[in-house]
């Protein structure tokens, strides 16, 4: 098979001739790609270890999960009874903003809900001058209202 390709006189000789090997090289592979009857060659390769007895031996077993579930179970216990137990307008904020943060507070979700709508209704008793004279908690405050849709905005309320 003939290729018939014109390379512009102004490129020198030798990377004319560079390029012309190259193309022709391309397109014999391309044409022997295409042309029916060859096989692919094969690398005998040896067969894979990883049969289905490896693959069955993974399993862990199910008094690992039961183990594994009570816990979860008496965790969120002992983090429910935290939430209830807090008293302190910047430990309850703190915590529900520590649960967020490490992703668990879907958890949790009735629980800090109800946490931040009493806070949100008890914001008018708070006293001006305890809130403002900790900018950490004020600011805390109101991203977590404002991440619960509860607005800052007097006309809302």
């Amino acid at each position: 098979m003939a290729l018939c390709l014109a390379v512009p006189s102004f490129i020198p000789v030798s990377i004319r001739h560079t390029q012309m090997r190259v193309l022709s090289c391309r397109f014999r592979i391309y044409a022997n790609l295409q042309s029916p009857g060859l096989e692919r060659r094969s690398g005998h390769y040896p067969p894979t270890i990883w049969n289905d007895n490896f693959i069955q031996s993974l399993d862990t077993g199910d008094e690992h999960e039961v183990k594994n579930m009570e816990r979860v179970s008496q965790l969120k216990k002992e983090v429910t009874q935290m939430i209830q137990k807090e008293e302190l307008l910047r430990d309850k904020l703190e915590l529900v903003d520590a649960l967020q943060q490490l992703g668990v507070a879907y958890h949790f979700m009735d629980e800090i809900n109800c946490v931040i709508t009493n806070i949100h209704e008890s914001v008018d008793h708070i006293s001006p001058s305890a809130m403002l004279d900790d900018l950490y908690e004020v600011s805390l405050l109101f991203r977590l209202l404002w991440m619960h849709g509860f607005s800052d905005r007097k006309e809302d309320m």
